[in-house]
C-alpha cells in the first residue's frame, strides 16, 4: 500500500500468513510506503503468522502506525485495547478465519460504525457487527460495543435457560422441560435443542429439534 499525504485507515481486517519474498524484510503483515505527511490508523485487526515484523513502514519516510483494539502477534502493540494472543481461528490451515467461540477477539474491538472508520456495520459475510458473542452484555469488554476484532463477527450460540415442572425430585406426573430463554444463534439459523432424560439405567434422548419443550412420560417418573 502507498500513502503519501493522506490518512490511511485499516479497520476490521484479518491478515494471516502474509509476508515478503525479500529475505531482508521478513514478516510484513501490512507493508505501507509513503510520504512524510502520511497517517496510518489500524483498528479491530488481527495480524497473525506474518513472521517477525507484523508492520513495515516503507523506505521513503518514517511514519508511525497507530494501532488500537487489535490482536498483533509478537507482543502487545502500543495502544488502547491491543492484545497478542492466539486468535483461535476456526481452521486457519483451510483459510477459515472465522473465530471459535472462545476466541479472545470476540467482543474486544472498537465501534467502527462511525463515518471516520468507514461506517463498518457488517462483517465480511454481511452479518451485523456488535453481536454479544461472549454473553457478558454490552460494556464488558473492548470499548463496550461488542464489536469483534478481525473480518468476521462471531455468532456462537448462547446457553438457553430451562425450567422443569413439576419440581423434582419426587413426582408421579409427567415431567416437562421448557426452554424459557431460547439460544441466540447466527442470523438465518434456527436453534435446535437436545433433551436427555435418565431413569435408573435408562437414557431417553429426544432431538435435536427446534421444539421449546419436551415431556417425559408419567410411567417413567414414578418413584
Amino acid at each position: 500500500m502507498h500513502d503519501a499525504w493522506g490518512t490511511l485507515i485499516i479497520a476490521n481486517c484479518t491478515v494471516e500468513g502474509n509476508g515478503s519474498p525479500n529475505p531482508m524484510q521478513t514478516g510484513q503483515g501490512i507493508n505501507v510506503a509513503g510520504g512524510w505527511a502520511a497517517t496510518i490508523l489500524i483498528s479491530n485487526c488481527i495480524v497473525w503468522n506474518c513472521g517477525n515484523a507484523p508492520f513495515y513502514n516503507g523506505i521513503e519516510y518514517f511514519f508511525p502506525f497507530t494501532v488500537q483494539y487489535s490482536n498483533i502477534e509478537g507482543g502487545v502493540w502500543p495502544g488502547h485495547g491491543n492484545i497478542s494472543t492466539d486468535p483461535l481461528f476456526l481452521n486457519a490451515s483451510k483459510r477459515d478465519y472465522r473465530l471459535k467461540w472462545n476466541s479472545p477477539c470476540i467482543d474486544t474491538g472498537w465501534n467502527t460504525s462511525d463515518p471516520f472508520w468507514g461506517l463498518v456495520i457488517k462483517d465480511i459475510d454481511g452479518l451485523n457487527r456488535g453481536f454479544d458473542g461472549d454473553g457478558l452484555g454490552s460494556g464488558g469488554t473492548g470499548d463496550g460495543s461488542d464489536y469483534d476484532m478481525g473480518a468476521f463477527e462471531a455468532y456462537p450460540p448462547s446457553q438457553p435457560s430451562i425450567m422443569i415442572t413439576p419440581p423434582l425430585p419426587i413426582t408421579t406426573d409427567p415431567l416437562v422441560c421448557q426452554v424459557t430463554v431460547p439460544s441466540t444463534v447466527k442470523e438465518g439459523l434456527t436453534a435446535s435443542y437436545e433433551y436427555t432424560w435418565t431413569y435408573d439405567a435408562i437414557t431417553i434422548q429426544h432431538g435435536p429439534n427446534p421444539n421449546l419443550s419436551d415431556t417425559l412420560a408419567a410411567n417413567l417418573t414414578e418413584k
